[in-house]
């Protein structure tokens, strides 16, 4: 967990202004030195470690059920055949991996 921890700042490029405390084998927080350095943090969405995917929301004192279980994550399409390249094939696509949040197609 220190490893992390420590890397995590480093990745941030927030050196000495992000801090961090292990709750547990599974669970940390982060103390940022300002508003705007969380939310550029937040912002970017998924990070990893080691391989292994993080999920960082913004602590609340009363979080709802589904709470850190549900990670947002951004998927591309390669190589879709033209005559498949449409709307309805990606939402059909989506419809099988998660809820869709924003389609672009270009």
């Amino acid at each position: 967990m220190f490893d992390l921890i420590h890397e995590m700042s480093h990745l941030w490029r927030m050196y000495n202004r992000a801090r961090g405390i292990a709750l547990s084998n599974e669970q940390f927080d982060f103390f940022f030195d300002s508003e705007s350095e969380l939310t550029t943090v937040l912002d970017i969405g998924a990070w990893t470690f080691n391989d292994w995917s993080i999920t960082l929301e913004r602590w609340v004192e009363k979080p709802p059920a589904d709470y850190l279980n549900v990670p947002p994550i951004w998927i591309r399409l390669r190589n879709i055949p033209v005559n498949f390249n449409t709307a309805d094939t990606i939402k059909e696509i989506a419809a099988h991996i998660g809820q869709l949040l924003l389609l672009l197609i270009p």
